[in-house]
């Protein structure tokens, strides 16, 4: 079976300025990925030339085996069958709830039934006749996302989707918006700059620094076995000591691990410690 998504080595520059270099990714249907990495790290250009909003310098896309971008061919954004939720959900004000879920769909019975379905999805089912400024934030980010779900995309692509919303409601919200995807079978591409909502919602994740993907996995390997001591922070507080490497043993000033090498490597290293994963115990009392 065929990627849904396959981007192979896309390049991007403004005004001579690299800004994606170089990115590949690949997400199987269903997936939910996460490209997430710190501000100006290049993941929005990445998912603009998914969209088709941008073009690559170089590079190949292909969406479900059918190629959108390569030497010679650029698929306009209108053709490539693509959802797209942007940040602040852009909603036509003028338009009730199921006018703007159900814009761009052909009218017809067939129009309102799957207006009702997305309704449901992403729980708003009797909201449909709300004008769009009657809602909460976290209400309009919704129907942004039913919007993009309605005429069965073969991907949905969210750039920074919950950024604008309250703190507080955020989780709430990001669960919801989830849970829509994997009911629907969505395919969904979601950029962030939020680590903890990166972890909570991929089933892969695609750290990006630099212009570049400097590590893509599922969040489990990804929080376990980060490639560098910066891509281990960005995901979250850490610890760093000095150890000796010895075969498959480090040896450290809070004790001695097994260690998986590649190769006959040896000597000083850095070993990074997430917190909790040494608890510190009072030495035993030995009786005489």
């Amino acid at each position: 079976m065929d990627p849904t998504l396959d981007v192979r080595s896309i390049s991007k520059s403004f005004g001579g300025a690299p800004i994606v270099d170089q990115v590949s990714l690949t997400v199987a249907p269903g997936q939910i990925a996460v490209i997430v990495g710190p501000s100006g790290s290049g993941k929005t250009t990445v998912l603009r030339c998914i969209a088709g909003f941008e073009r690559p310098d170089t590079g190949e896309i292909s969406i479900d085996g059918a190629p959108v971008v390569e030497s010679g061919l650029f698929v306009a954004p209108e053709n490539r069958h693509v959802g797209y939720v942007p940040q602040e959900g852009a909603l036509f004000p003028h338009l009730s709830v199921a006018g703007n879920i159900g814009f761009g769909l052909p009218r017809g019975g067939m129009r309102s039934k799957r207006v009702a379905e997305c309704l449901e999805l992403v729980g708003l089912a009797g909201l449909g006749d709300r004008r769009v400024d009657e809602l909460s934030g976290g209400q309009q980010q919704r129907v942004a996302l039913a919007r993009a779900l309605a005429p069965r995309p073969r991907l949905v692509v969210m750039d920074e989707p919950f950024s604008a919303l309250d703190a507080a409601l955020r989780p709430a919200i990001c669960a919801d918006v989830v849970s829509a995807l994997r009911g629907d079978a969505a395919t969904a591409v979601i950029v962030t700059h939020d680590r903890d909502e990166a972890l909570a919602v991929a089933d892969l994740i695609a750290v990006m620094m630099d212009g570049k993907i400097v590590q893509c996995a599922d969040p489990v390997t990804l929080h376990r076995e980060p490639v560098s001591e910066r891509v281990a922070s960005f995901l979250g507080e850490v610890d760093v000591t000095t150890g000796r490497l010895v075969g498959q043993e480090v040896i450290t000033p809070l004790g001695t691990f097994r260690a998986e090498s590649h190769g006959p490597i040896s000597g000083e290293v850095d070993v990074i410690l997430r917190r909790g994963q040494v608890r510190v115990y009072p030495e035993p009392v030995t009786r005489a």
